[in-house]
């Protein structure tokens, strides 16, 4: 099971996983009993309730997952560990909650197929661009379903017409499915690439596309505490609606957010594993959206940029802050 062309180094996430040397064998596990099923995930609790709600699901079908929280240090000592807990248990499949988790999996193992849960910005993950490693990894991003998103926009702003995304070269490939789903919705997007240096001046150059608000994606690149209180203060002082990809930056004053429940991920993932399991390809099922969604809105922020909300359009199912 371990890679026989691993050698490990002291480890660098983003940087370089190890690729099998092997074709992936398509096996077929239809009418197997209970199987032993390896659940890496992430230190965050996203990914813990995302990883718990998924083994509660697969000990229901009779499987035997066994939750693997990943280390926080991931140096040689720390991976060669989780490698010889990996023979040990010698599962038939691999779920992985995170990038990490995922990368990880993919250098330490060569012959499993791999489930993945929980990774922002799915599409531009660089596992699933490599053609040995898309054959036999599959899984549900945490990214909310794009034309889940415009709609949701569109519910809370209908007048809205032209919004702005700034992103970096990491979520590029994200941005772009973004703008053409918005693209078939009359909404015009305007992709700016930045990186995390540049993000105060192209705040500031934004007056220049005079855009009716801005679109947050969750790019850890360019995104942090400091960035994302410009942007919203950028949106409070133009009259701009800023949707954002998480409830605490809309209690922090963006108008409104949609994104992904972590439970309902984890069940989705199950699901997935199922169909592994009973032998259907990993490169065919490929990257799903969440089956469900969380929304929010800011009915402050929203007094505060001149727009009504709705309650109609939006729906019982939406939390609301700055009502107070």
């Amino acid at each position: 099971m371990r890679n026989p062309t691993l050698t490990i180094q002291p480890f660098v996430l983003v940087a370089a996983f190890v690729a099998g040397t092997l074709e992936w064998p398509f096996y077929a596990w239809a009418g197997e009993d209970a199987v032993n099923i390896a659940v890496i995930h992430g230190t965050q609790t996203t990914y813990k309730k995302a990883a718990s709600a998924m083994a509660d699901e697969l000990k229901r079908a009779g499987h035997r997952p066994e939750l693997i929280e990943l280390p926080k240090t991931l140096d040689e000592q720390s991976l060669s560990d989780l490698a010889d807990r990996l023979d040990k248990l010698n599962p038939q499949l691999i779920a992985t909650g995170g990038s990490a988790a995922t990368q990880v999996a993919l250098t330490l193992v060569y012959d499993k197929p791999i489930v993945f849960f929980m990774i922002p910005n799915a599409l531009d993950a660089s596992f699933l661009s490599d053609p040995k490693d898309a054959q036999r990894v599959c899984g549900v991003a945490a990214d909310v379903d794009p034309e889940k998103e415009v709609s949701w926009m569109f519910a809370v702003s209908p007048e809205v017409k032209k919004l702005v995304v700034l992103h970096s070269k990491r979520t590029a490939k994200s941005a772009e499915v973004l703008k053409a789903v918005a693209q078939k919705r009359g909404l015009q997007l305007t992709l700016i690439r930045i990186q995390k240096s540049e993000f105060m001046k192209a705040v500031e150059r934004l007056h220049q596309v005079d855009p009716d608000g801005a679109i947050m994606i969750p790019d850890a690149t360019i995104y942090n505490s400091q960035t994302v209180q410009r942007l919203l203060l950028w949106g409070l002082r133009y009259e701009k609606t800023v949707f954002a990809f998480s409830s605490n930056v809309v209690k922090a004053g963006a108008l409104a957010g949609i994104y992904s429940d972590p439970t309902v991920v984890g069940r989705d993932a199950s699901a997935v594993v199922a169909r592994v399991l009973a032998g259907e390809s990993p490169e065919k099922i490929g990257t799903i959206y969440p089956s469900g969604v969380q929304k929010c809105v800011n009915e402050r922020t929203a007094e505060m940029v001149g727009l009504s909300l709705n309650d109609s359009r939006l729906g019982n199912k939406v939390q609301r802050f700055g009502s107070d």
